[in-house]
């Protein structure tokens, strides 16, 4: 038969701990040594081992709110069925929700938003290549020039892709310098050369760029999953100001704005903007221009009396240079930018560099050099027949697919060009036009001034500075 002693507290003859045996369980105080401790209603307030080991923590209910469990030294430990914590890591099964962030090391960090990796910032949407819309935003092809002075008025194109347009606004020299941040070779400057302190009220200027329809389908742009815009650039400038760029939207006569500000003179500084995504007006899906991105640099009235469009609105000539840089109002001034990315998401990642060659291609979609006797296009011209003594025919192949059917654009002086065909060799002025034009090809056909055999055929080289070039800027 088994003893049984029936008592309600044990004391410790030493005062160290005491034992008390209620009908509702047990309670210690002091140090207690036990193989295994169970708390059918999940409360330990203190749980210390001497060696510093728990095998096993049973709780039937869990009130970790409360913060009952401080510190819990486990060989493994389960947090439900989901997850398992281990030596040799923490298994999490389902799914997991964080709230903020999560900081992997001190090298990555990953958020509800975005995902970072030794500081460089990943894509919030679409592909991790081909992200940067703009062609040339490195500024390094120039087929045309890498500097033109005393200019005062028009679209002029000197760098590929890039325009500054010009209305009466003072003088300025634009070139591709030597002067970049680091991991960059050249940028975009224009220099006040004749300054114009007091514009008149139709007189502007510009930098900007538009883009194919086609090209931008993936903005998702009038409907209700629009992707926002995130434009990023470098930009130096002796003057500091504020000045505003604009989104312009070509198709649906809508515009967008936001500004940055040059603050320390003569510096380098990254800019980033995002631009949320339109819900309204979507873009035709063709060669011609649907969106531009437009620095205006200085302006009259005309152009700075309406209201910034800080989101999407009406396009009107009175928002676009509310915040105006004032670049004319100095001969010091003047005007720096490279490194030119606008991608899809909203956020700005590291700049997409990409091959002399691969960038040439697609600039020469839009502007091709053919021939140049001052460059590394050459001075020949091709192959050409003479389809009567006077007159010479020859088919032109473009390295690309161009936008639309080009232009020519050609010096047309005397004795620019040479035509070398049955031991002889006669120079002409220019080009009557071109023939059977198209998006990939094209017959040149020269003046009439040439006195040689018909039928005969050679070829035609460039002569002093003259040129041919075909363009089909948008």
């Amino acid at each position: 038969m088994a003893s049984e002693i029936r008592v309600n507290k044990i004391n410790s003859r030493t005062g160290v701990g005491t034992i008390t045996l209620s009908p509702t369980g047990v309670d210690f105080t002091g140090i207690a040594t036990v193989a295994t401790l169970k708390a059918t209603t999940g409360i330990v307030t203190t749980l210390t081992a001497t060696t510093g080991i728990v095998t096993t923590l049973t709780a039937d209910t869990s009130r970790t709110t409360t913060g009952i469990v401080t510190t819990l030294t486990a060989d493994t430990a389960k947090v439900g069925a989901a997850v398992t914590i281990s030596e040799s890591g923490m298994e999490v099964t389902g799914v997991t929700t964080v709230t903020s962030s999560i900081n992997i090391g001190s090298a990555t960090t990953i958020s509800s938003s975005s995902l970072e990796v030794n500081g460089v910032q990943y894509p919030t949407t679409g592909a991790l290549s081909n992200r940067n819309l703009v062609q040339n935003g490195a500024m390094i092809v120039s087929q045309r020039s890498t500097s033109e002075s005393s200019l005062t008025s028009g679209n002029n194109y000197i760098l590929d892709r890039w325009r500054t347009y010009i209305q009466n606004i003072g003088t300025y020299t634009i070139s591709q310098a030597s002067d970049a941040p680091t991991g960059f070779k050249y940028s975009y400057k224009i220099q006040c050369t004749t300054a114009d302190a007091s514009p008149a009220a139709a007189d502007d200027m510009s930098f900007y760029c538009a883009y194919e329809g086609q090209d931008l389908q993936q903005l998702k742009k009038g409907t209700s999953s629009a992707e926002s815009l995130t434009l990023s650039f470098w930009i130096k400038s002796n003057k500091t100001a504020t000045g505003q760029v604009n989104i312009r939207d070509q198709d649906n006569s809508r515009l967008i704005s936001s500004t940055y500000t040059v603050s320390a003179s003569g510096t380098w500084e990254y800019k980033t903007i995002t631009f949320p995504g339109d819900t309204s007006g979507a873009l035709d899906s063709d060669n011609a221009a649907s969106i531009s991105i437009q620095w205006y640099l200085d302006s009259g009235s005309n152009f700075s009396s309406g209201s910034m469009n800080s989101t999407w609105g009406t396009d009107s000539t009175d928002k676009r240079n509310v915040n105006n840089f004032g670049l004319a109002s100095s001969t010091d001034n003047y005007w720096q930018i490279t490194g030119i990315q606008l991608e899809v998401g909203e956020k700005a990642t590291p700049f997409e560099h990409r091959s002399y060659g691969d960038e040439l291609r697609r600039c020469q979609r839009y502007y091709y050099r053919h021939a140049d006797r001052g460059s590394d296009e050459g001075r020949s011209v091709g192959n050409f027949g003479l389809y009567q003594s006077t007159r010479v025919f020859g088919a032109i192949h473009f390295p690309v697919t161009m936008r639309s059917t080009p232009s020519l654009d050609a010096t047309d002086s005397s004795g620019s060009f040479k035509m070398f065909a049955n031991g002889t060799n006669q120079t002409f002025a220019g080009w009557a036009g071109i023939q059977e034009t198209g998006i990939n090809s094209c017959v040149l056909e020269s003046d009439a001034t040439l006195s040689l055999t018909a039928a005969a055929a050679g070829w035609v080289r460039c002569e002093g500075s003259a040129y041919v070039a075909f363009n089909a800027e948008i």
